[in-house]
């Protein structure tokens, strides 16, 4: 899959097919979100690699990739369509300090 580039969200916003589709979204309690990473040399977002899922726990984010043994448990947050797939791109567990890879 080809990695898409980080989005300017402010921008999308102004565009009425996206206003639009966030409404649609928000009737059912979703929203959007710029799909990235961080670049470790610089401040600079990039895209997120592909096999990539960005993971919250007890209020630390970090990037692992989709089959690390600390997302067992947790609950998907955010997918996203990217190159024609639909992949879940974000996980969230809150509270269970005791999981594997902590």
């Amino acid at each position: 899959m080809a990695s898409t580039p980080v989005a300017d969200l402010e921008a999308a916003l102004a565009d009425p097919k996206v206003a639009a589709a966030l409404e649609l979204l928000g009737k059912h309690g979703l929203g959007a979100t710029v799909i990235h990473s961080h670049d470790d040399s610089s401040d600079v977002m990039v895209p997120l690699p592909d096999g990539i899922v960005q993971f919250e726990d007890d209020l630390m984010v970090r990037f692992v990739g989709q089959g690390d043994p600390c997302l067992s448990g947790s609950v998907a947050v955010t997918a996203a369509r990217m190159g024609g797939v639909t992949r879940i791109i974000g996980r969230c567990r809150q509270g269970h300090t005791q999981q594997p890879g902590r």
